[in-house]
Parts: structure tokens; sequence; C-alpha cells
């Protein structure tokens, strides 16, 4: 399973000037859907912006793509 983490997808993208040291604790984002929409903030009443979901390299999940 070591195999599958997000360090070694394809719709993994590092923080910029993070790189992964082998112990999966480089924080970086998933592109592999669209952005989310960000909740609003309590002095914000609509939100224009959206966000790439937060993740570390050494994640899995099932939506793995081979980064070739």
């Amino acid at each position: 399973m070591d195999e599958l983490r997000c360090w070694k997808c394809r719709y993994y993208e590092p923080e910029y000037g993070n790189q992964d040291q082998g112990d999966g604790c480089c924080q970086g984002t998933c592109h592999r859907h669209a952005p989310l929409a960000q909740e609003p903030d309590e002095n914000e009443r609509v939100v224009n912006y959206g966000y790439w979901p937060v993740v570390l390299s050494g994640d899995f999940c099932g939506d793995f793509a081979c980064n070739t």
C-alpha cells in the first residue's frame, strides 16, 4: 500500500518549496476534483473563492492515479 500514497499520485501538488523527505509529512493539495467552495466566515455574506483539499504526502485515497 505504500506505493499508493499522495506523493506518487499525479493529482498531488506539494506546497511551494516543500519536498517530501520520505516521512509522509509534506503538506500539499489534491487536484483530483474541482476546488471546493469555502464556508463563509461570520463577517462574510458571500464567498467568491474555493480551495483544493489539503493533504499530507503520506495520505492514501481510492482515487490514486500513478504519476507517470
